[in-house]
């Protein structure tokens, strides 16, 4: 039943394939028949539906039906085609032979064998000046069992004139068929529409004499009947257990077996089967916008005397039934109920191209991108919670994973429904309303939910004044970690702002406000980690930010308002040292003013001592980091300019900011130093210290400060390495490029400015070129 299928679902390529002959009685020996097939094709396509025929001697249709020949060559074919088409030229015998050789392909593929024959009388209404518009009526539609033959009949290869079928082998439609062929338009005449509103006619579209006899004979082999099985007149003829005819009456008048000859049709037509076995089926077309196309007995025999081949583009046809006489229209809007349990194919059947098939798996995508917008909603609860301790937020986020495994199930579950209603070509079911609403309604309190939670966490991440993420990270641990005891000065009155290391003296020198104060240097022991500070220099009306030493001379950076100081310090009464006993001070001798100048920089806080290049005889630079217009500049100065008694100082160059600070949030500078051929950069507002190499401007290396207190993570304002050689000598660390460093323990000294604490941690180095270091265990 594979061609009757296609045929009543309209798929794509399907194909009706029969044999015509026109007049009373069945053509003889070398009189012609006319084998057609219909393809039926989609507008998707781009190709519209043909019909294809070609004329054959009545003599060869058994053994062009006969599929134990097996295939045929073009030889054999050709020569059935000349036959019946003596007059014919080369290229079109050619043609009618492709042609014969696809048709005979079609019978060996499906075995076919005759099944329906269908006989009408038709008038036929056309001008004879155009075939814009074409009117036919066939009445006496009846459709005649092919397979009602006795199994001694003849080897005739269907139904011979004389012989005689059983009465149920005969059905006649119970209306007359009016079709009307309108050439290259949708639109229906006028007379049509006035026709249908008195209801003389009704519309019925796609209807099929082939379809009709196909399943009136086989209905208990086949799963679907035509949409109009179920119209009040139709349904008796679906009834096996009555005789089949037109009313009653006439049934009962009926004899058993009837004469073939007797039928009154002036033409007819043969299908073919396209069963392999016993099981019956039948040839089908697919059409959309057509319907089969048949001619006058006498524009047929003419078109076939002059070409023997019609290859026709199917036009827009509307076929409508006339309403029978005994029939009201009352009846007929009660129409009976089909007494079987066949399916019933749809009026309309819904149009199916690839393109559906992408659309519904583009839908299908879509589902799962919203089931994964759920999954990254909960996500971000879980993240919520777990830094919050949100327990609502964590109900949430298992709220949300669930949603996002049920749009995945469901949408699984619509893809292969409308998979399903495709494939059988249902014209409703598509729409789904309770899907988006669910996911509408989902994704609002999803939403609603994250922006609460959400509010939630920042509120506690206030209240808390970033508890978790500047919570104190450094223990007092000696030897590797040791704070500085800043006794001797009022708590009050410090607030340390940088850090310079006196090797010579064995000092390390902290600036704090207007003071510079003294500690022992290296990494102390307890007992001089806890001694009290020495105040070595007292400058009035300072606030010095940051210490640096140019030769004998100790430069302070004070910072001023508008503008910046450097003042040049030296040591008094140095040779009046005294050895430490732990008992007095660090150091007998104060550091004075000898010089001072100005410079155009408001806001400095690093200063640093960099070499000038590989030029011998080249003087360092002195490197100033601070504020222009609320933006950082770094400006270079050269040391020469410091010669003078006093004064203001203009810079000589500057370093690229952008640079040093690139992709850092604030970038302002707290403190400088250049040790060991690198460049360090402390950056307090981003606590992280930079290290740069100055030959080719590429950053090195960059570690995140440690939190020593809460609340003062971005509080640092002082750094200063320094490396403690094996023998217990110290040295300042500011070597300048070409000197060797000395082995032995790097230090890292640190100051913060808020609450007072001065740090001394003893670096982890990893044993290779480039001055890497990390802070040790007790410091992160």
């Amino acid at each position: 039943m594979h061609m009757y299928t296609e045929r009543l679902k309209r798929n794509e390529g399907a194909q009706l394939f029969r044999i015509r002959w026109y007049g009373g009685a069945r053509p003889r020996g070398d009189e012609p028949v006319y084998l057609e097939l219909k393809t039926h094709h989609e507008k998707w396509i781009g190709e519209t539906s043909v019909k294809e025929r070609v004329a054959v001697r009545e003599r060869d249709v058994a053994q062009f039906l006969d599929t134990g020949s097996g295939s045929w060559d073009t030889e054999r074919a050709s020569a059935l085609v000349r036959f019946a088409n003596p007059n014919e030229d080369q290229e079109s015998i050619d043609s009618l032979t492709t042609l014969l050789l696809k048709m005979r392909a079609l019978i060996c593929k499906f075995n076919l064998t005759p099944c329906v024959r269908t006989s009408y009388t038709r008038v036929a209404l056309q001008s004879a000046s155009t075939n814009k518009l074409r009117l036919t009526i066939d009445r006496d539609v009846t459709v005649i069992n092919e397979r009602s033959r006795d199994s001694d009949a003849s080897n005739s290869w269907c139904l011979e004139d004389h012989g005689t079928i059983p009465r149920e082998a005969i059905c006649r439609i119970p209306y007359c068929i009016f079709e009307v062929k309108v050439s290259g338009s949708d639109v229906s005449p006028e007379f049509v529409s006035e026709l249908e509103r008195s209801q003389a006619i009704i519309e019925a579209r796609k209807f099929s004499k082939f379809l009709s006899g196909a399943s009136i004979f086989n209905v208990r082999h086949v799963k679907t009947l035509p949409w109009w099985a179920t119209d009040a007149e139709f349904a008796p003829l679906y009834d096996t257990n009555k005789v089949r005819s037109s009313t009653a009456t006439q049934a009962s008048a009926m004899p058993l077996v009837i004469p073939l000859g007797d039928l009154p049709p002036r033409r007819s037509s043969s299908t073919r089967d396209t069963s392999r076995s016993n099981s019956p089926a039948f040839d089908s077309s697919s059409a959309h916008t057509e319907k089969e196309l048949v001619e006058t007995p006498m524009a047929e025999e003419e078109a076939v005397k002059s070409s023997g081949h019609i290859r026709k583009r199917l036009s827009r046809v509307s076929r409508h039934m006339s309403l029978p006489p005994r029939m009201s229209t009352q009846q007929q809007k009660g129409a009976a109920a089909l007494p079987l349990t066949n399916q019933i194919a749809p009026r309309t059947p819904a149009r199916v191209e690839p393109k559906s098939y992408f659309a519904n798996e583009r839908t299908f995508i879509q589902w799962i991108s919203a089931a994964l917008l759920f999954v990254t909603l909960s996500q971000l609860m879980f993240i919520l919670a777990a830094q919050n301790d949100l327990n609502e937020a964590r109900i949430a986020g298992t709220w949300m994973i669930a949603m996002a495994l049920f749009i995945s199930i469901y949408a699984l579950f619509v893809y292969y429904r409308r998979i399903y209603l495709m494939k059988h070509r249902k014209p409703y079911g598509y729409t789904d309303f309770i899907g988006p609403g669910i996911l509408t309604a989902s994704l609002i309190l999803g939403v609603v939910l994250f922006m609460v939670y959400s509010y939630k966490a920042q509120g506690t991440a206030s209240s808390t004044t970033s508890t978790a993420s500047t919570a104190s990270t450094m223990v007092d641990q000696p030897g590797q970690c040791v704070r500085r005891g800043l006794d001797g000065v009022p708590i009050m009155e410090l607030q340390p702002s940088g850090i310079a290391v006196d090797s010579a003296r064995g000092l390390a020198l902290v600036p704090s406000l207007n003071r510079i104060l003294a500690l022992r240097d290296g990494l102390p022991s307890d007992q001089d980690a806890n001694r009290p500070v020495q105040v070595v220099a007292t400058l009035p009306g300072t606030n010095i930010e940051a210490l640096e030493f140019v030769g004998s001379s100790l430069y302070a950076l004070s910072e001023e308002i508008g503008y910046s100081e450097i003042i040049a310090l030296r040591w008094e009464d140095e040779d009046a040292e005294s050895e430490d006993t732990g008992k007095g001070d660090l150091i007998k001798s104060r550091l004075v003013e000898a010089s001072r100048w100005t410079i155009n920089l408001q806001g400095a806080e690093g200063m640093a001592l960099l070499p000038s290049g590989d030029e011998e005889g080249a003087a360092p630079k002195l490197v100033v980091a601070g504020l222009l217009s609320d933006n950082l500049s770094i400006d270079v100065f050269d040391i020469e300019s410091f010669q003078s008694g006093g004064g203001r100082v203009e810079k000589s160059s500057k370093m690229n900011k952008d640079l040093v600070s690139r992709g850092l949030k604030n970038g302002k500078v707290g403190s400088m130093h250049y040790f060991e051929g690198l460049l360090y950069i402390l950056f307090d507002n981003d606590r992280v210290i930079r290290a740069f190499d100055t030959n080719t401007g590429k950053m090195v290396q960059e570690t995140l400060l440690p939190v020593a207190e809460l609340g003062s993570a971005y509080d640092w304002e002082g750094m200063r390495l320094q490396r403690v050689p094996s023998e217990g000598i110290a040295n300042n660390g500011s070597q300048l490029r070409g000197s060797s460093p000395p082995s032995g323990t790097l230090l890292l000294h640190l100051a913060l400015d808020t609450p007072a604490q001065v740090w001394s941690l003893a670096l982890n180095e990893d044993g290779g070129d480039g001055g890497r270091w990390s802070l040790p265990r007790c410091a992160v």
